[in-house]
């Protein structure tokens, strides 16, 4: 499969997910009095608790001033503004001249949301500095290391059982529980899903191909995926394709 192919692939499978989410409408946005039904709403969410590798984080009222840590994914990210959710700060893209993920330029406000160097190593004093009441570091793969340290700043939520291994789906329902909004997430990642179908209804050809990908995310570094378990792996897998058999 040639690498321009799985390119154009991968773009248009991402982008028709990022549709599918952004097509999910919130109502935090709506009118004085449904707003404060809306907040009445999400408040009754909770307390809430969500158990990962690193123990059990409870959440006990809708966090207001999220952050999130990771340069190894941006599937919070992504989760976080799908649901209408906007984080005061959140891990750059090291490979982008301003920071800004190329498929949230018309959604990432950095005069709202600070974007954070952590490519080499967390600066944990910067993050208390934001005063956060939730931190949001699934896709953070150097967490084994960062989880006490963010653990003290504010209630961190981090990765199942290891980097990597959560599919999209897991992700969105995740963050969707931390801020309330299950519901919403149910709806995005149904929309999602039919997108990603579309895709593959459309590029039959591709049912049944193999693909190698690498990924170049940190400096003097090539990742290449091997495992089906790998979050990228099931991502193509719901278009038909697969890793080359050894």
């Amino acid at each position: 499969m040639s690498r321009k192919l799985l390119s154009t692939l991968l773009t248009v499978a991402l982008a028709a997910a990022l549709a599918a989410c952004g097509s999910v409408e919130d109502d935090s946005n709506a009118s004085t009095d449904a707003s404060g039904d809306a907040k009445a709403d999400a408040s009754s969410a909770f307390p809430v608790s969500i158990k990962h590798k690193f123990g059990t984080t409870k959440v006990t009222e809708a966090p207001e001033r999220i952050v999130v840590i990771g340069n190894g994914g941006t599937d919070d990210i992504d989760a976080l503004y799908a649901l209408g959710v906007t984080p005061v700060a959140v891990s750059k893209d090291a490979l982008s001249k301003d920071g800004v993920y190329p498929w949230l330029k018309d959604r990432i406000d950095t005069e709202k949301t600070e974007l954070l160097d952590t490519l080499t190593a967390v600066d944990y004093e910067k993050v208390a500095s934001l005063q956060p009441d939730l931190i949001l570091a699934t896709s953070d793969f150097t967490l084994d290391k960062d989880y006490k340290k963010l653990a003290a700043v504010a209630p961190t939520i981090g990765y199942e059982t290891a980097w990597g291994q959560q599919t999209w789906q897991e992700h969105v329902q995740v963050v969707a529980k931390a801020v309330g909004k299950e519901e919403q997430g149910a709806q995005v990642i149904k929309a999602t899903e039919d997108s990603i179908a579309a895709v593959r209804a459309k590029h039959p050809k591709l049912e049944g191909k193999t693909y190698s990908l690498s990924i170049g995310n940190t400096p003097a570094k090539i990742f290449t995926i091997a495992s089906e378990d790998d979050f990228a792996a099931k991502l193509m897998s719901e278009v038909g394709m697969g890793l080359p058999r050894r």
